[in-house]
C-alpha cells in the first residue's frame, strides 16, 4: 500500500467495511420503503371498506297490519331459494292492528311470512323484491 491510501484510511479492510455499511444502509432504507407501501395497501383497503359501509344503500319494507284482531308478533325473512325462515326481523317488537312497521333491508328478493303470538302462520309473501332507495309494501288483512 502506498502512503497516500493509508494517510486516507482507505485500506482494504476498510473499504469492505464501507461497502458493508452502504448495503445495511440500502436494505434499512429497501424495508422501510416495503413497510411504507405496505402500510399504505392496508390503509387504502380499510378507507375502501369503509367508504363502500357508509354508502351502502337499503331498500324499504313496510308491513302493514290492517286485520281487525289479528296482532303480528314475528316477521320472518329468507332468500327465495332457501329452505326455512330467517331470524324474526320484529325482535320484541309487535304491530297491532291499524298499526304499521318501516324496516330497512339490503336489496334482493325475499319470503317473508308473518306469524302471531303462538307463532302460527298468518300469513306469507313470495319472492318481494326489495330495491335500493325505494319502498315495498305489504299488507296483511
Amino acid at each position: 500500500m502506498n502512503a497516500e491510501t493509508r494517510k486516507k484510511g482507505n485500506t482494504p479492510e476498510t473499504s469492505k467495511c464501507s461497502a458493508g455499511i452502504r448495503e445495511m444502509e440500502i436494505m434499512k432504507a429497501l424495508r422501510i420503503l416495503l413497510i411504507t407501501f405496505v402500510t399504505a395497501g392496508i390503509l387504502l383497503t380499510a378507507s375502501s371498506c369503509l367508504a363502500l359501509s357508509q354508502n351502502e344503500v337499503t331498500g324499504t319494507l313496510v308491513v302493514e297490519n290492517k286485520s281487525d284482531e289479528d296482532t303480528i308478533y314475528f316477521i320472518y325473512i329468507s332468500k327465495p331459494n332457501e329452505n326455512s325462515w330467517g331470524e324474526d326481523i320484529l325482535e320484541n317488537n309487535v304491530i297491532d292492528p291499524g298499526e304499521s312497521r318501516i324496516l330497512t333491508l339490503p336489496p334482493g328478493a325475499y319470503d317473508i311470512q308473518i306469524a302471531n303470538f303462538f307463532n302460527l302462520e298468518l300469513d306469507s309473501y313470495f319472492n318481494r323484491k326489495i330495491e335500493a332507495g325505494e319502498t315495498t309494501t305489504i299488507t296483511y288483512y
